[in-house]
């Protein structure tokens, strides 16, 4: 099933794992891209969270002819930014450096549409996840560029993501780890990543 994330991940693990959608449709038996995290997972006891196979992180991505992708954020007072509403990206943008740069942020529906406006020119600046920023480059990103240097006053230093399966499918989660320590050391998991542009950065959890 494809699941539209909502602005709650507890929540998403409520519909698409433990109870299902309230109006239609059977849980899933597993959710991708789950945060790997001991307080998340403490807080979401209906769900067991296994197998760490990604490290993500934010990005910035930035129209390459019309600034300089380097220079410190603040500097981009009055040009036009992107980034998913009410995520991480979007109060960075908005509240960070005394909140200089809160009128010039577009807030979009996802991550995905913040670099389609640096894309299209409707933005000179996005900021998604990492993966969103390489697939975006790897469709033909010619006039964006990403960010090499670090984003000041982020104090999102990224996140490993794993798999979910309800709690008393501790069997199939186990299962499961194993599958992906294969894919992972045989070489697969990462032929599956560059396939969309995606370097496969190896999460911090063993």
């Amino acid at each position: 099933m494809e699941l539209l994330a909502g602005e709650d991940v507890d929540e998403d693990l409520r519909n698409a794992v433990w109870r299902g959608p309230l109006i239609g449709g059977q849980p899933a038996d597993v959710m991708m891209h789950v945060p790997y995290d001991r307080t998340f997972a403490l807080r979401n006891d209906r769900v067991v969270i296994v197998a760490p196979y990604y490290r993500e992180r934010f990005a910035m991505i930035c129209d390459r002819n019309a600034v300089d992708c380097e220079m410190p954020p603040p500097q981009f007072k009055g040009q036009r930014l992107a980034a998913e509403l009410d995520s991480i990206p979007d109060f960075y943008l908005s509240g960070s450096f005394g909140g200089v740069l809160r009128n010039d942020v577009a807030h979009l529906p996802s991550g995905a549409a913040a670099i389609e406006a640096v894309r299209s020119r409707q933005a000179v600046a996005a900021m998604a996840t990492k993966a969103q920023v390489e697939h975006a480059l790897f469709l033909g990103g010619d006039t964006m560029v990403e960010r090499n240097g670090a984003l000041p006053a982020l104090t999102s230093p990224g996140w490993d993501v794993g798999l979910a399966v309800k709690d008393d499918s501790r069997d199939l989660g186990d299962r499961l780890e194993a599958i992906l320590a294969l894919l992972q050391s045989s070489g697969v998991l990462a032929t599956i990543f560059a396939r969309y542009g995606v370097k496969a950065a190896a999460p911090l959890a063993g």
